[in-house]
């Protein structure tokens, strides 16, 4: 999403060993590696990835009011236009997906850190999404409209559906 051009950059000389920083960059919260983008462009090319804090997805079914923005870390993007984003993607707070799309996979493909707390999700989700989704542990409010589905076909139970979001005080 961003038009920003990197082929004419200089690589940032820093007063710590590369070593180092690679620490740093391996290591760091979202809030950190937030502050350390802001500072220098070649972090983010070493790591190219985008933090997003909260990613809504909506299409033209479900259009009640969303209109596509960036504001700060958070997205709102129409379904259509997730190929936008070239890198992978670190979702931080809420992923909220409203649209008629079988499953997640056009977003959770691109997803290498997961660390939401709010999980909203308005059509069919895979088991093997919801692992991804879910696996931080961090998820504090989720609502699901349909239930989760294994491969073979079969529902997740109520049960261990709880087992797996141990934080979680509002289920929707």
């Amino acid at each position: 999403m961003n038009s920003t051009k990197f082929d004419n950059f200089l690589p940032q000389e820093f007063s710590l060993p590369k070593p180092l920083i690679l620490y740093i960059l391996e290591n760091a919260s979202s809030y950190l590696l937030k502050k350390l983008n802001k500072t220098c462009k070649y972090l983010f090319l070493k790591r190219n990835f985008t933090i997003i804090d909260k990613l809504v997805i909506f299409d033209e079914i479900t259009t009640d009011g969303f209109k596509e923005s960036i504001s700060g870390y958070n997205v709102t993007i129409h379904l259509s236009k997730l190929n936008r984003f070239k890198g992978k993607l670190w979702i931080t707070d809420k992923l909220c997906a409203y649209y008629s799309a079988p499953n997640l996979s056009s977003i959770v493909d691109k997803i290498v850190k997961c660390d939401i707390k709010n999980l909203d999700v308005h059509e069919n989700i895979t088991f093997n999404e919801f692992i991804i989704l879910t696996a931080s542990g961090n998820i504090e409010k989720i609502d699901l409209q349909n239930p989760i589905q294994y491969s073979n076909g079969t529902y997740l139970a109520l049960d261990d559906l709880l087992l797996m979001i141990p934080k979680a005080s509002n289920i929707v």
